[in-house]
């Protein structure tokens, strides 16, 4: 931070400038007083030679309407914006802090603790620019910012999210935007961001804030040996800062996949690990639901119809058995029965007992006479046969 330069640039429209906060490849930003209300700002103001450019200010515009849209408490507020003049500027809250690429620059790698409420507020940012279809795609240490009296975690710079229906930015142009080294592979590649580009990138910085170092230079997924894996340098970031938790790791490790796919598919995924690090419970690496395999079913028009009326008996409705067998079958079965009724009536009656024989006499063996409850069985079966058999030559007829 820096006072004005002399000849420097010191007041635009109602805008005084106090001193420069910064300077960026597009803009400069200073702290400003409103003269009006007296209220301090921050003003974005960008480079002369962008002005001529009409994807420039129509990316500006956007930048505009979707900071105006936008009310989160680590979000900042949008003041006033002017992008027809000779220097076109937006002003927004201004935010009393440090910015986390200085912050780890003067006190090194920083602890669990601090990374895990960074994690909140961000994250929180995020899940609340998402659910509206905006994306940031710019996420490093330098456009975070801790808040110095209230500790407050502020994502700054969404001046390069993007509105999911507004197609007027070109798709290769939109996709590069942002700072190399924390660029996702997507991004690398030009293919179409989405939230997990974010995750990634928020990834990304926490290995800057836990080693104090540079990520290495993003890569293609298709040039990645194994793209289901983290990347190999964030294997070790326990051994780089013993300060960090193995779980802390392994949810780095699900937010920086190679392959997005593979990534926690949105920030609420990230925020329920989070709650789990706080409590103390174990975190897995995200794993992606399988996908479900469809039953294929037959279409009701390939359906067979019922028959049309209920049968008579289950047999009949059989269409591969003769009826002639059918019925033969049925006799032969109601025979059996009355078989086995007459063997159970002639066990169930006992013989009765003879006359006392001689131990000494030796008499010839007499066939016993026909028990006077045994014939009504073989009349029953023949009678019962010869209905079946007359009922067959009906049927036949």
């Amino acid at each position: 931070m820096s006072g004005l330069e002399p000849g420097e640039l010191s007041r635009i429209g109602d805008y005084r400038l106090l001193e420069r906060l910064g300077h960026g490849g597009m803009a400069s930003v200073y702290k400003a007083l409103h003269v009006p209300d007296g209220e301090t700002l921050a003003l974005k103001i960008f480079e002369s030679d962008l002005c001529s450019d009409g994807e420039f200010i129509s990316r500006a515009e956007r930048e505009v309407d979707a900071l105006r849209i936008c009310s989160h408490r680590s979000i900042p507020k949008i003041h006033g914006f002017d992008l027809s003049g000779a220097r076109p500027f937006i002003a927004i809250e201004y935010i009393d802090g440090e910015d986390l690429e200085r912050l780890v620059t003067r006190s090194g790698p920083l602890d669990e603790a601090l990374l895990l409420r960074i994690a909140r507020g961000v994250g929180g940012a995020l899940a609340y620019c998402h659910a509206r279809g905006l994306f940031h795609r710019d996420i490093k240490p330098a456009n975070i910012m801790l808040e110095r009296q209230t500790d407050r975690i502020v994502l700054l710079d969404c001046g390069i999210v993007k509105a999911v229906n507004w197609t007027l930015l070109s798709s290769a142009g939109s996709n590069m935007l942002g700072t190399q080294v924390y660029m996702a592979p997507e991004q690398v590649t030009g293919k179409k961001v989405d939230g997990r580009t974010d995750i990634y990138q928020l990834g990304m910085t926490f290995f800057k804030l836990i080693t104090s170092r540079d990520p290495p230079p993003p890569v293609d997924a298709g040039d990645w040996k194994d793209p289901a894996t983290p990347p190999e340098f964030l294997a070790n970031l326990c051994k780089l800062n013993p300060q960090i938790s193995p779980t802390f790791q392994t949810v780095i490790g699900s937010m920086t996949r190679i392959k997005r796919e593979l990534r926690y598919p949105g920030v609420d995924h990230l925020l329920v690990d989070l709650t789990k690090i706080e409590r103390g419970e174990p975190v897995a690496l995200y794993l992606p639901p399988r996908p479900t395999v469809a039953t294929r079913v037959a279409p009701p028009d390939r359906v067979s119809p019922p028959p049309a009326g209920p049968a008579a008996d289950p047999e009949e409705a059989m269409p591969t058995m003769p009826r002639g067998l059918k019925r033969t079958r049925k006799i032969k079965a109601l025979a059996l029965e009355a078989e086995q009724e007459q063997d159970a009536g002639e066990v169930a009656e006992p013989p009765a007992p003879g006359p006392p024989v001689a131990p000494e006499a030796v008499e010839p063996a007499v066939v016993p006479a026909p028990r006077s409850g045994a014939w009504w069985g073989w009349w029953l079966a023949l009678v019962v046969v010869a209905v079946l058999a007359a009922l067959f030559h009906l049927g036949a007829r």
